[in-house]
């Protein structure tokens, strides 16, 4: 189903909100007021999320120039119940592809973090 203004506007809401969610789960601290960017265990990170029945996970390839690796808050077959998994950026470029309709978007398969990741924590959204 095609975004509009006001899906769009609530999936920006729930990234941000799902990466403070995670990011306070496992004592990240945030780098700067905009985007999702963190400090956290050494690496600069970003966190990212995605709803059950979402395929991608994606992130702006400028971002990911910044970041050592990406977290993705997957949700699993429990509402609002979230696995968090990481991979370094290089696993997330050799993976990706650019997003069809914003090139400067790469996007990579859910699944890619389940099978080439690491599972960090569990969090539930709190909305």
């Amino acid at each position: 189903m095609p975004q509009d203004r006001n899906t769009g506007a609530e999936a920006n809401a729930f990234g941000k909100r799902m990466a403070l969610i995670v990011a306070n789960d496992i004592g990240a601290q945030k780098c700067h007021s905009k985007g999702n960017e963190f400090s956290w265990q050494g690496k600069q990170i970003t966190i990212r999320s995605a709803h059950r029945g979402n395929s991608y996970v994606g992130a702006l390839y400028s971002m990911l120039d910044r970041v050592d690796a990406v977290l993705a808050a997957l949700e699993t077959t429990v509402r609002d119940q979230f696995q968090v998994w990481e991979i370094d950026t290089q696993s997330f470029l050799a993976h990706s592809k650019p997003q069809a309709k914003n090139p400067d978007i790469a996007q990579v398969p859910t699944k890619v973090f389940s099978q080439d990741g690491k599972l960090i924590t569990k969090v539930r959204d709190k909305t």
